[in-house]
């Protein structure tokens, strides 16, 4: 494989992050999303393929930029089961736009896009001809400590020709925190102690604006419910809630109606439990 000396940029963004890696392997499974644009499908045998492993969704966002559709929107998918996403694609440039959770299943997002163009293939001759061109990105997930910072790492794409197909390599390995939604305290549960923790320091920094809550980057992103990046009474009081529901016997449901990470169920005795570990 070669490295691509065309045009290629990647721009990180950082949120916050925790420890070992995951396999990058997609499952069997492949997925064709469909376009966002009414009456409107690409007109080549190219393609974006996403592929995405266990227990890592990713959003996956596909903007072209070609003369003609300028800055146009063509895919706006949540990957959310593991397998490859096929999106058919044109000669064109395009930005493809990744995003997953910094702490898993909560709002805290971290993202990176990369820019890429795909030729004509039927511009193509003799040796380096090819029918159609697979731009494919490699999705992978490492978990890191609290005290580190949940960003999207991407390599620099490979090239290729394979029976026919000019192959674009690329990996994104996404960083993430093994805490849980609300766990601001670390002790692996969300509770009174974690709303009231959240609320503390709420007070502290409503007294004094240059106040920093002493607690590691993963912790403030898995107590940050909203995703804004400030914690408040607004944070806590959701946390809090969510902790009343495991207390009066329901299984627990964060508002927004993005799943908990950990698997709650009701068990024999009526108590809530979880049933086993999350992925």
């Amino acid at each position: 494989m070669k490295k691509i000396t065309g045009m290629l940029a990647a721009m990180l963004i950082a949120v916050s992050a925790c420890g070992n890696m995951l396999s990058a392997s997609a499952a069997d499974q492949v997925y064709y999303p469909g376009t966002v644009c009414d009456g409107f499908e690409p007109y080549a045998k190219d393609i974006i393929t996403v592929e995405v492993p266990e227990g890592l969704p990713v959003s996956v966002e596909i903007v072209q930029h070609s003369p003609e559709r300028e800055n146009l929107l063509l895919y706006k998918y949540d990957a959310a089961e593991p397998g490859s996403y096929v999106f058919r694609a044109e000669p064109g440039s395009y930005t493809v736009t990744l995003t997953s959770d910094a702490v898993r299943g909560s709002a805290v997002r971290s993202s990176a896009f990369t820019v890429f163009v795909i030729n004509d293939a039927n511009d193509s001759v003799g040796d380096d001809a090819y029918d159609f061109t697979d731009f494919r990105i490699i999705c992978s997930r490492k978990m890191i400590e609290d005290s580190e910072t949940a960003d999207v790492t991407l390599s620099e794409a490979a090239s290729g020709l394979t029976e026919g197909v000019l192959i674009y390599s690329q990996k994104a390995e996404f960083k993430q925190y093994g805490g849980y939604r609300g766990d601001y305290d670390g002790d692996g549960d969300t509770d009174n102690a974690d709303a009231q923790l959240v609320l503390n320091d709420y007070a502290a920094w409503v007294a004094d604006k240059s106040f920093k809550p002493d607690q590691p980057a993963g912790r403030i992103a898995a107590a940050d419910y909203d995703g804004d990046g400030q914690l408040t009474a607004a944070d806590a009081q959701v946390i809090l809630n969510f902790y009343t529901m495991t207390v009066a016997g329901q299984i627990p449901q964060w508002p927004d109606g993005i799943p908990d990470a950990r698997n709650f169920v009701i068990g024999a005795d009526g108590r809530v439990v979880i049933a086993d570990e999350p992925v």
